[in-house]
């Protein structure tokens, strides 16, 4: 009996918490009036896709997003804006019950229900689980790969590394930075099993392959060129004039690359690569303008925590730390697992074009660290 009942208390909790993220999201929907910012492109996108009109479908825009939005608008008969923010709606949701039973499997199930009280109410994870932009469900699938890769090092089983790869395949169509995250378990699964490693990486890359081949064969199709798309390539290559960055967006008459990387493209045909980057200077300069940006906009995603303004969010988040890795020394590698995501991730997006919703998708990582910090002063009072 005393075991139902804990299962049931669960349950309920978790139900209890699911609903109000879900409901709290939907009843935000009647004040989105507009797409925002790149959310434009993607309901545009979105509905190039339900029309079948591929011509206007460039390399440069992520597809994975809008395709879901163009199926979900297709199945549901719904407008195509709405299906978008119904669908982050869903991410969101879904993001909270993910992170969850993470937290609950890599820590224990005081701290997971800490992470999940916290990312109900955070106002960043909210808005952008109302928006038509790619933050909600990017968000849901970082906090899935680092969860299931996490499955995958503890059971060193194929079918996890094969299904490891097929969400980081999917993860990449959604945004391109994804694959910074290959590295990650590439390099854990030989320090993990070395032994194994050439079968868990050819599962992993077969995985990832099957996915983002039929993307492959989509753009060689349409356009005759081989790419995995162009959205990072613009934004690590352009000039230090992060004001001019409305150029990037503009295509070729034929929609199969942006007008910038064809120019950029010409120049290096034309002069050498090292004379573009010694004339342009490449990104140097830019580089320690965007990590001052990213580490300044951290401390501020954390005001939007109920309570936790950022000196308890910087006091939460070293006291989560001294215990991951002094106090309870079995935590020191989850501790650091968890920092190698936005760090590899921060550290590529530096080099690019910063805004203040790059850094956005990370805020559950985080999340769990500070509960870390709350459960070790729980034990202390």
């Amino acid at each position: 009996m005393k075991k139902n009942s804990f299962l049931f208390n669960e349950r309920l909790f978790l139900i209890l918490v699911l609903a109000v993220t879900f409901i709290t999201r939907i009843a935000l929907l009647k004040y989105r009036n507009f797409p925002e910012g790149d959310g434009f492109h993607y309901v545009s996108l979105a509905k190039y896709f339900m029309r079948g009109d591929f011509s206007s479908i460039s390399t440069y825009w992520s597809l994975g997003w809008p395709g879901l939005i163009a199926l979900f608008s297709l199945i549901f008969k719904t407008d195509v804006e709405l299906s978008g923010r119904l669908l982050n709606a869903l991410f969101g949701t879904g993001l909270i019950a993910v992170s969850y039973f993470f937290a609950k499997r890599f820590f224990n199930q005081r701290i997971a229900r800490y992470a999940a009280l916290l990312m109900a109410v955070n106002l960043y994870l909210v808005n952008f689980s109302t928006y038509c932009l790619i933050e909600g469900s990017y968000t849901f699938l970082i906090i899935s790969i680092a969860f299931l890769g996490w499955v995958s090092l503890e059971k060193q089983k194929k079918r996890y590394y094969f299904l490891l790869g097929a969400l980081l395949g999917f993860s990449y169509t959604v945004r391109s930075e994804a694959m910074v995250f290959m590295l990650i378990f590439l390099a854990m699964i030989v320090g993990r099993n070395y032994k194994k490693a050439w079968l868990h990486m050819t599962m992993l890359l077969l995985g990832l392959a099957l996915v983002i081949l039929p993307l492959v064969l989509f753009y060689r199709h349409q356009y005759g060129i081989w790419t995995l798309g162009s959205k990072g390539y613009p934004n690590l290559i352009h000039g230090e004039d992060t004001n001019s960055y409305r150029v990037i967006a503009e295509l070729t008459d034929d929609f199969s690359e942006s007008v910038y990387i064809k120019s950029v493209s010409d120049e290096i045909q034309r002069n050498g690569l090292f004379a573009y980057l010694y004339k342009n200077k490449f990104f140097i300069h830019r580089l320690a303008l965007n990590y001052k940006r990213v580490l300044l906009y951290l401390p501020s995603q954390f005001l939007a925590i109920p309570f936790l303004g950022p000196v308890l969010f910087w006091l939460f988040f070293l006291l989560g730390s001294y215990t991951c890795l002094l106090k309870d020394k079995s935590w020191r590698i989850k501790y650091l697992y968890l920092l190698l995501f936005p760090a590899l991730a921060l550290a590529l997006v530096a080099l690019c074009f910063v805004e203040e919703r790059k850094t956005t998708p990370f805020i559950p990582i985080f999340i769990l660290i500070i509960c870390t910090g709350i459960y070790h002063l729980e034990t202390l009072l």
